[in-house]
């Protein structure tokens, strides 16, 4: 498989959207909790889940680009919204109007 340097980028941030999306949002906690009994550290660990992300990416990629390509262009763009929204908030320019909680605040729900 060959990878231009632009897949790479798709696939890193893809894979930073998809990974905070099974670990840190709300709105897959019920999901995530549930898997907990089965899988552990691999729906709450950032780097575990990162790593097999990564890899049904990668996989996705080699196998099924028609699929995986669009699927990962949007969760790329996604990823680099929500990168652009953190470095914001943690500038104290948060677009939400809210007051920035700092560091502490992103992973309840308080932030990005």
């Amino acid at each position: 498989m060959r990878l231009t340097g632009l897949d790479m980028a798709l696939l890193i941030l893809a894979s930073y959207r998809l990974t905070h999306l099974v670990v840190f949002d709300r709105i897959t906690a019920p999901v995530r909790n549930a898997l907990k009994r089965w899988l552990g550290p691999f729906v709450s660990c950032f780097w575990c889940c990162g790593v097999w992300i990564s890899a049904g990416l990668v996989a996705g990629f080699a196998y099924w680009p028609v699929l995986f390509r669009p699927l990962a262009l949007i969760f790329a763009v996604a990823g680099g919204q929500s990168f652009l929204e953190g470095i914001l908030w943690h500038l104290g320019h948060s677009p939400h109007g809210a007051a920035n909680p700092g560091p502490q605040g992103s992973r309840n729900g308080q932030g990005p």
